[in-house]
């Protein structure tokens, strides 16, 4: 076989075409092979479906369109909600809506709950949802990307 670096132009970028396509190819097949867990999860839950769209701040919007829409946060002025009912805290079964609920006792600015002092606060409620996410598969672990590292290198 000739020195693929002797090939004149046209052919050379053939070559070096077709080699990428199947350095890629070959990748994505180890990857899909080495990281098949298996396991089917079914994501019907909205605040999973929210985490997997845009992280804790999308699962904060919608604890907050929830709530407002079951009646236990109502909007006092323009832009600041509250807790409807007081025994509103001890209806609710999930620990993220709980900790909303809690930090609208009084009137507060939505924007405020969305910023990101808040939201550190609120982030480590949303584990709930990404721990089962990242064991099916649908959200990259570290050591799925560190597992992912050496073979990216050598394609």
């Amino acid at each position: 076989m000739a020195n693929p670096f002797d090939l004149p132009g046209p052919q050379y970028l053939v070559f070096y075409g077709i080699l990428g396509i199947a350095t890629v190819t070959l990748y994505l097949l180890w990857v899909r092979v080495n990281e098949l867990s298996g396991k089917l999860y079914d994501v019907r839950d909205p605040y999973m479906i929210a985490y997997l769209r845009g992280g804790a701040i999308e699962v904060m919007r919608i604890v907050l369109v929830s709530l407002i829409d079951r009646g236990l946060l109502k909007q006092v002025r323009a832009g600041e909600i509250e807790v409807s009912n007081a025994k509103a805290i001890q209806t609710v079964r999930r620990p993220i809506e709980r900790a909303v609920l809690k930090a609208c006792e009084s009137p507060v600015k939505v924007s405020t709950l969305l910023s990101s002092s808040k939201m550190s606060g609120f982030s480590p409620l949303c584990e709930e949802f990404r721990a089962p996410l990242q064991g099916a598969g649908y959200i990259v672990s570290t050591v799925t990307l560190t597992r992912r590292l050496l073979p990216f290198l050598v394609a």
